[in-house]
């Protein structure tokens, strides 16, 4: 996802505008998505800078300044130097760092809960830390305590799962994810229980990992000889890995998901929910330094890029905006999403070509969004294609009869002026 230097992004723009362009007109045959590139993502080293300042360079040219405590994914290394991603604003780049100046972190260096309750902090300055890191301590005590006579891991998770979800009076709650929140309420949504999932883990030396869907996060159990998955939006739960429930979470996603993370590399997960807490306040602008720090951290986390375009969007840095969507169709091609948010970026560019291409895929991934036909249909018309337009409509009102009145309002607004 991130190690993008302006010609591939060029040369990604262009191939999908190759392909794309067959399937603009009516009735052209889709081509086949590509398949996500495999590549050795899923055990990527993570390193804090060490030094209180570093300078990350590219082609002996000094790129720009990092402090004392931030993260990155090693994409390579030689001698002396370590290749990372960093942010630049909204820019992506490739560069190195001197080896000397950080130190790999392992599993033992990191703790989830003190980076969640800093998170939880800089939410809500009034959250008092210590109390809640009290809390959950004497939480997870009781919970590790019910669980420590079991004689399996699966006994020791259905046994911490059936304490949090009965005595301890906690449920699932879509959307509570701050961790202090969490425990004050005893309700939480997938990601703020899972944690409380971790911290157990920690007491019990049990090897739980996170490991994200699109829009969800869950944790698994694997220690070489048993994996399992334990669902925390379903009183925890114990899974198989293949369960066929699995699918209720939509289409295979590319980057990051499905993989189970290490603790360091869960930072940038929990980091990406903050922003997406951010976006739903309104403050796009520090929403982006905050995707753009969980994509140092996991660069083909598709879902980061892709809501720190649309915060991009919001900002009207909509060039800027394109450059995620492209990174996000690159890593994953089966983002239904991603080219909608595309083509509507573009739209605001006045880039109504390039925006219809992507209207055309987006409807070969979702063929059955009448909103996909009736925006493609708009783009088409200020083009002058109005018959391709008036097609597109045909087949909107076809998929939503229901929403007929505004395919008709828009049918008027389009192809009936003068």
């Amino acid at each position: 996802m991130g190690t993008f230097d302006k010609p591939v992004v060029l040369l990604t723009l262009a191939c999908l505008g190759t392909t794309l362009g067959s399937c603009a007109h009516a009735g052209a045959a889709a081509p086949p998505l590509p398949k996500p590139a495999a590549a050795p993502w899923r055990r990527l080293d993570t390193v804090a800078v060490a030094a209180d300042t570093a300078w990350v360079t590219a082609r002996g040219s000094l790129m720009t300044r990092v402090h004392r405590g931030r993260l990155f994914a090693v994409l390579g290394r030689e001698p002396g130097k370590v290749h990372v991603q960093v942010a630049i604003g909204a820019k992506l780049r490739r560069g190195t760092l001197a080896a000397r100046h950080v130190r790999r972190l392992g599993e033992a260096d990191v703790d989830l809960t003190a980076e969640a309750l800093r998170i939880a902090k800089a939410l809500n300055p009034h959250t008092h830390v210590a109390a809640c890191r009290a809390r959950l301590d004497a939480l997870a005590g009781r919970l590790a305590a019910a669980a420590a006579k079991a004689d399996s891991a699966r006994s020791r998770a259905r046994l911490i799962g059936a304490a949090l979800f009965g005595p301890e009076g906690f449920a699932y709650e879509h959307g509570t994810k701050r961790l202090d929140l969490v425990l004050e309420r005893r309700r939480g949504d997938c990601v703020g229980l899972s944690l409380i999932y971790l911290h157990v883990a920690r007491r019990l030396d049990l090897p739980l990992r996170l490991v994200t869907w699109p829009s969800h996060v869950l944790v698994r159990h694997d220690d070489r000889h048993e994996r399992f998955d334990i669902e925390t939006t379903a009183k925890g739960e114990v899974r198989n890995v293949d369960d066929p429930l699995r699918h209720r979470r939509g289409r295979a996603a590319g980057g990051i998901h499905h993989t189970p993370l290490p603790a360091p590399r869960a930072i940038g997960v929990l980091r990406h929910v903050w922003g997406t807490t951010l976006s739903a306040q309104g403050k796009w602008a520090k929403a982006c330094d905050t995707f753009a720090g969980a994509v140092e951290i996991n660069p083909r986390d598709v879902e980061a890029l892709a809501l720190w375009g649309a915060a991009l969007d919001q900002l009207g840095r909509h060039a800027a905006a394109c450059r995620r969507y492209a990174e996000v169709a690159a890593i994953d091609p089966g983002h239904e999403e991603v080219h909608i948010r595309w083509a509507r970026a573009l739209t605001q560019m006045e880039k109504r070509a390039e925006a219809a291409q992507h209207y055309a895929r987006a409807a070969v991934l979702r063929p059955h969004s009448a909103l996909i036909y009736r925006e493609w249909a708009a783009v088409l018309a200020r083009l002058g294609r109005r018959a391709e337009a008036s097609d597109k409509l045909h087949r909107a009102a076809a998929l939503a009869p229901w929403h007929r009145s505004q395919t008709d309002a828009l049918r008027r607004d389009i192809l009936h002026k003068e």
